[in-house]
């Protein structure tokens, strides 16, 4: 794959960050964005037949609910190292034939991914300086729950990662991450039919579950803005 994401992907999560991570899972089980998109999930009660994960890493969310109920995954990856590793272990767990690894930036390729029951980018939109797209083809292909991780907008985070890509660029890696205002991703969400259940905020990341309302195919006209709906804490119900 030759997009200008995939090429900055393969240089920034190459075949020994794969193999870490793999190591870390296999060791501690999820991170803690992934464990608390998890928990949400299966607290949500709602049937997740199909997922698409985005920037899926080396697979942790298939993993974890096609060991459950989940019948089949789409993982969309843009670094090499990642989907092999990934492949490698879904192998190992006899899942190989239950998970379609596509090598690509989403982005492009968008309008040739299935729809999913449940959508998922964990620690993803951080990645794409220009998100709007990212969040509006995604959210196109949720049936029922999208959930994403995001750095949370405060000063510390601004500041620790703006310190971190300076770094990045000391050292000649042209790989940047950037903090984007929620109420802008909410509200594409909003604009695409989804409705807030769920969030949970930490120190640096937030987490949030959004669901489709059964039924609803197409954003509803006149739908009121993500201000107007009560989003959940992690010790609410999702309904």
């Amino acid at each position: 794959m030759n997009c200008c994401h995939c090429q900055t992907a393969e240089r920034q999560f190459d075949a020994a960050r794969a193999e870490r991570d793999l190591r870390s899972y296999l060791h501690n089980g999820p991170g803690k964005t992934t464990r608390t998109i998890l928990d949400a999930v299966r607290r949500s009660g709602e049937p997740i037949a199909t997922l698409l994960d985005i920037g899926g890493g080396v697979g942790v969310i298939p993993f974890e609910l096609l060991a459950v109920a989940t019948e089949s995954a789409t993982m969309v990856e843009g670094a090499s190292a990642y989907i092999e590793t990934s492949r490698s272990e879904s192998q190992r767990r006899d899942m190989a034939d239950r998970i379609r690894y596509l090598h690509a930036d989403f982005v492009e390729i968008a309008e040739r991914v299935a729809d999913a029951d449940l959508v998922t980018l964990d620690r993803v939109i951080c990645c794409y300086e220009g998100f709007e797209r990212l969040v509006a083809e995604s959210a196109a292909k949720c049936g029922r729950l999208y959930a994403f991780s995001i750095p949370r907008d405060r000063w510390h985070v601004r500041a620790f990662v703006a310190l971190q890509n300076l770094m990045r660029r000391i050292r000649g890696s042209s790989f940047r991450t950037w903090v984007h205002p929620v109420r802008r991703i909410e509200d594409l969400l909003v604009e695409a039919g989804l409705e807030p259940r769920f969030e949970s905020n930490g120190l640096v990341w937030r987490v949030s579950v959004f669901v489709r309302p059964r039924g609803a195919n197409a954003p509803a006209e006149g739908r009121s803005s993500t201000a107007d709906q009560r989003i959940p804490n992690l010790a609410d119900p999702i309904g």
